[in-house]
């Protein structure tokens, strides 16, 4: 998520009320006191109200009981820690370029895209950690070199009134997408989660980022998106040449999808599981393309990361289940090597883990995601001295196998956090483990 909170305690408490009201409303029937319920003209006995909702009360509970039968909550997160290997890459310097480093000014959560001719990249991020003033960059060298900070579109910057306090324009953490829309335009959209009276909203270049719209509502449905979080957290290509989207509400992960990356399908409830906070999804293609995996965050910190899956174009989703120790974290973002296995990095969140807190990644396949296998080894990209804030990370795979990878973080003793980028070849990780 953007921030690394505890799960709202609002939603917990409208939970409560409602609970509250319903009983408050089964005393007030079972005693007659029809000051609070719109049946006062009828003269009833007593008893005859009790008799059906106590009947109706005792069919719920025994459908709860049978389905709890069916659907028993996870096991507490072992933290066994995990077997594989892990290799280190925090002082291979010469594997590493700095994207935007202040000596005052903290930088994070990046997000880019990487255009058709492989070499311009586009970065966005902030000067805050989950809300901010966005700044933003570019690469025309495929991320070894950056530009410094490029003037701000019109309506990008200013202020948000929340109220009567000013707030600034992002409220969330920025994220774009590449798009290619059914009439052969190709889209960098950007995307932002709204919080209070501001809705979700988005902007939009059509010549590769040189100039943008203004910030817009979404509107998914019909309607505008007023409750979401990392939103879009990640993009699929679906098979009908639509994209799927996710993002999340407290706890609960959903999907949309669309066409041009513009207009949206209604929001459907993609996944969600008793007891577990999940979020920050990635999907994951299989290499055959029939099956898509939904890999998540876990906020509660009682489970470990979960995984679904899809063989339907993300229409249905499996029960979730956890991932082992080695793919537990934040915010994973996965790419493909070119011999077909997976390179996945995140936030470090193994209780058990030597490096928990660091920005991680997991070598591995589909099949290891699928039967839930450690995976083949890991990597510590880079060490964070400032507890868990780092590794929103953004990843690219370039036309020579170069894999691109950057996020940002607390990357030295006492210096606010900045934006940092690794470009390896998966032989050369190969060859460490070896």
């Amino acid at each position: 998520m953007g921030n690394d909170w505890d799960p709202p305690y609002d939603y917990c408490e409208d939970r409560q009320r409602q609970i509250t009201l319903s009983f408050n409303f089964i005393h007030d029937v079972c005693h007659m006191n029809t000051a609070h319920f719109p049946f006062s003209h009828f003269r009833i006995s007593t008893w005859w109200p009790c008799f059906f909702i106590v009947l109706a009360f005792a069919a719920s509970f025994n459908f709860a009981a049978e389905k709890k039968q069916k659907k028993e909550p996870f096991a507490k997160a072992a933290h066994k820690g995990f077997s594989i290997p892990q290799i280190d890459l925090t002082d291979r310097t010469d594997l590493q370029t700095v994207i935007s480093k202040h000596p005052v000014t903290y930088m994070g959560h990046p997000s880019s895209v990487l255009l058709d001719d492989h070499k311009t990249m586009v970065m966005v991020y902030l000067d805050k950690h989950g809300r901010g003033n966005l700044m933003w960059r570019r690469s025309t060298d495929a991320g070894k070199t950056w530009s410094e900070d490029l003037p701000l579109p019109e309506g990008w910057g200013g202020k948000l009134m929340i109220d009567g306090v000013e707030h600034a324009q992002f409220l969330e953490v920025p994220i774009i997408y590449k798009v290619d829309g059914p009439d052969g335009v190709q889209r960098i959209v950007l995307y932002t989660s709204g919080r209070d009276i501001h809705p979700a909203r988005y902007a939009v270049s059509e010549d590769g980022g040189q100039t943008w719209s203004k910030l817009k509502p979404i509107l998914a449905g019909g309607e505008t998106i007023d409750v979401s979080i990392v939103l879009f957290s990640d993009m699929t290509k679906l098979k009908n040449g639509r994209y799927l989207f996710t993002y999340h509400e407290p706890g609960r992960v959903f999907t949309t999808s669309s066409a041009d990356g513009i207009t949206f399908d209604k929001p459907k409830l993609a996944v969600t599981y008793p007891g577990a906070f999940l979020c920050e999804a990635c999907f994951v293609r299989s290499p055959d393309g029939k099956t898509l995996a939904l890999l998540m965050r876990e906020n509660n910190r009682v489970y470990n990361s979960f995984i679904s899956f899809s063989k339907d174009e993300g229409k249905t989703w499996s029960e979730p289940k956890q991932m082992p120790d080695s793919l537990t974290g934040d915010r994973h973002q996965h790419t493909y090597t070119p011999d077909g296995r997976l390179f996945i990095s995140f936030r470090d969140r193994g209780a058990a883990s030597p490096t928990e807190g660091d920005w991680v990644g997991w070598v591995g396949t589909f099949d290891d995601l699928v039967s839930g296998a450690e995976g083949q080894y890991r990597v510590r990209l880079k060490d964070n001295h400032r507890g868990n804030d780092c590794a929103y990370p953004s990843q690219h795979l370039l036309p020579d196998g170069t894999l691109f990878a950057a996020t940002y973080g607390g990357w030295e003793e006492g210096a606010p956090n900045y934006l940092i980028a690794f470009h390896f070849k998966i032989e050369e990780l190969d060859a460490l483990v070896k």
